[in-house]
């Protein structure tokens, strides 16, 4: 016996490019004289037919019947023979590998409606020759206006996503540029210059973290590049062994999220915070709550499970036993940020960010990502420095503080001078725990992440505003955790924790 999968998806061992066959429209076992088989229609759009007659269960076929995938119309012979023909072998793993669709996996993601969740790759060749691959897009892949599968491409060729959105592929691989040669006599030049703004300073007594207090304007003039706007996507992504889940059950989408009255929703959820800089290889420092789901991904995945499961039961009964037997749930995630002056057309000017480590203890609400380029932009001249503390004594009830950040996210941030932080002001007004301290600084959600300093220009620790967060009762269900506001971790314990990611 052998099995033969058939669909639009170039994972089928039986593809039939037509846009009325699904991505995994049927499955076909045929005995060994490849004469008799049996044909299960996999929940298609359009149908199986045999015989124009559609089929709803497993339906015996001979080499006399004829088939039809939606308008795709062949036969057993046919498809034995297309199957040989339209394998797929996997590409070459190739060089800088890059994925292109409306997934939030994709490398490359376009996030249009016309845009298929994986439309397309484009990768390097062992010989260096780079290739662009149509994934079984609904809407199609062109070079030079003529629809492809694949296709070498060449410098000048014209490509694009559907026939809407140009793909600038040079640009992806385009050589580095060596760097300039530097000569002695400029690193002398900066050395000697380097040492005369240090003696003046020490002659004139002016210390940049000394006893002098410095006023919100030069805190906010130092600091204001380091702070960054943190833009997070998530969703959880349905599968059914090696296929998406609306690859199984059309009526159904493959990306879920719970909304905030503990709902499950179709799509993709998204939430902004605010970071800055504490290293030059692009580590920058956020709240745990920003960039996750408070160490409750795999309870909300569960719970998600469980909902899709009554779903199916209720509309298909125990048809679709064998569907939830195999059905996963997993979080998926992606991670960017803007910097303070960018200027944001699309989300291709956000910078790309992976996430290295949450706190496991859900008081100290600290988390640590990096730049994918794993180097900290030349304009950022102000690491937020982890050393240089604030003290007990500027902590203390009544003293002031400053915080840089992006409240209401873009909502405030987007101006025509590019995305801008925001400067707020208050005062210590309560001591709360070993990890926490009030402060009546005027914050909202998208401020979570943001730096507080001291009137010295101390770090003095990270606003935790809006830690409100999902979670899964004893009882099955998701709740809500009230949010805390008007609150701020220590710098002692958050600077722990940040140097300890290194």
């Amino acid at each position: 016996m052998k099995t033969i999968k058939i669909g639009r998806s170039k994972t089928n061992d039986c593809v039939f490019p037509n846009d009325t066959v699904s991505g995994t429209h049927a499955v076909l076992t045929i005995d060994a004289s490849g004469e008799r088989g049996t044909l299960k229609d996999l929940n298609s759009t359009n149908g199986t037919f045999v015989n124009n007659k559609r089929i709803s269960v497993e339906t015996p076929v001979t080499a006399k019947d004829t088939i039809r995938f939606g308008s795709e119309t062949t036969s057993l012979r046919g498809i034995i023979a297309k199957s040989g023909e339209t394998k797929i072998k996997p590409s070459l793993p190739g060089v800088d590998r890059r994925t292109i669709g409306k997934n939030p996996g994709c490398n490359i993601r376009l996030t249009q409606d016309d845009v298929s969740r994986e439309h397309a790759v484009i990768y390097k060749t062992e010989t260096g020759s780079i290739v662009i691959e149509d994934r079984g897009s609904t809407n199609g892949t062109y070079v030079n206006g003529i629809k492809i599968t694949s296709k070498e491409l060449h410098p000048g060729d014209k490509v694009t996503i559907t026939r809407n959105y140009p793909l600038d592929w040079e640009s992806i691989y385009k050589p580095p540029v060596p760097p300039k040669p530097t000569f002695k006599w400029q690193r002398l030049v900066a050395i000697l210059a380097g040492c005369i703004v240090i003696a003046g300073a020490v002659f004139l007594g002016i210390k940049h973290f000394g006893d002098k207090d410095l006023k919100p304007e030069e805190i906010y003039a130092m600091y204001k590049k380091s702070v960054v706007l943190i833009y997070n996507q998530y969703t959880f992504k349905a599968t059914v062994g090696d296929y998406d889940l609306s690859d199984v059950v059309s009526a159904l989408p493959d990306n879920y999220y719970i909304d905030e009255k503990g709902e499950l929703q179709a799509g993709v959820a998204g939430a902004t915070g605010t970071g800055f800089f504490v290293s030059s290889d692009g580590r920058i420092a956020t709240n745990k709550h920003v960039v996750s789901l408070m160490g409750n991904e795999e309870a909300i995945a569960n719970y998600i499970k469980t909902a899709l499961s009554r779903i199916l039961i209720q509309a298909y009964g125990n048809q679709a036993r064998p569907v939830i037997n195999v059905l996963q749930v997993r979080y998926v995630q992606s991670l960017s940020i803007a910097m303070n002056d960018a200027h944001l057309g699309s989300e291709k000017d956000l910078l790309p960010c992976t996430l290295l480590k949450v706190s496991d203890n859900n008081n100290l609400d600290v988390a640590v990502i990096q730049l994918n380029t794993k180097e900290t932009p030349s304009s950022v001249t102000n690491l937020v420095n982890l050393d240089n503390l604030a003290d007990d004594k500027h902590l203390s009830m009544g003293k002031n503080l400053y915080t840089i950040g992006f409240p209401k996210g873009l909502e405030w941030a987007l101006t025509q001078q590019g995305v801008q932080a925001t400067n707020e002001s208050g005062s210590v007004n309560q001591s709360v725990n070993e990890f926490l301290y009030g402060h009546n600084i005027n914050v909202t959600h998208g401020a979570s992440g943001s730096p507080v300093f001291d009137t010295k220009g101390r770090f003095a620790g990270i606003i935790v505003s809006g830690a409100e967060f999902q979670s899964v009762s004893p009882s099955g269900e998701i709740q809500q955790i009230p949010a805390q506001h008007n609150q701020a971790i220590k710098p002692q314990p958050a600077a722990n924790f940040i140097k300890n990611v290194y």
